[in-house]
């Protein structure tokens, strides 16, 4: 990844500032260190760090480049109007804990009839409760979250052609807030838009 941005950097006239997140570890962030030597400048994120330069480089930046496992710091990064390329990390495979947030999930949805017994009824209410209580966190589909924020213009795939064109921000939160207070059987609030 630090080779390929750092071309996409060369390519474009840019510079680099890379900044890890908590969950970097030491022999990534020690990869991708080496990656972008000489062509910019690289924090490695510590706790309670003040100094951390993240959001000025939310603030500052040209292009950004964000991998494409962080849905928060893609969400960060799509509110700017910086164009945003999402780097793709290779699927590890589901671990333990995701296949039991898998497995889970599927039974909180299956839609069984009445006829498939007793039994899975309660399985799956059983499920949907844990989903509902916060116990089990339902699987993320970060893909389908890459592909949504393509085709809507607020990001492009890593390895499209570099672009230095703003585009608009991405605001969600009166349409999110509007579909909580839906849920709660409030009315809308009035929007700017």
């Amino acid at each position: 990844m630090g080779r390929e941005v750092a071309s996409f950097a060369r390519a474009a006239g840019g510079y680099l500032f890379t900044v890890t997140s908590p969950r970097t570890g030491a022999a990534a962030a020690a990869a991708l260190r080496a990656g972008i030597q000489g062509v910019g400048r690289f924090y490695e994120w510590r706790s309670g760090d003040t100094d951390n330069p993240y959001l000025g480089c939310l603030a500052v930046a040209d292009v950004l480049v964000v991998t494409g496992d962080s849905e928060s710091m893609l969400a960060e990064a799509a509110a700017t109007n910086k164009p945003l390329y999402i780097y793709p990390l290779p699927d590890c495979g589901a671990g333990l804990r995701q296949r039991l947030r898998l497995w889970v999930s599927g039974r909180a949805r299956s839609h069984q009839s009445s006829s498939t017994g007793r039994t899975r009824l309660r399985l799956q209410s059983l499920c949907a409760r844990l989903i509902e209580l916060g116990l089990v966190r339902a699987p993320r589909d970060v893909a389908a979250m890459h592909r949504c924020l393509i085709e809507a213009g607020h990001a492009h795939p890593f390895g499209a052609p570099p672009n230095t064109e703003p585009r608009a921000p991405l605001r969600e939160l009166d349409r999110v807030a509007n579909r909580v207070r839906a849920l709660l059987g409030y009315s809308p609030l009035e929007t700017a838009d």
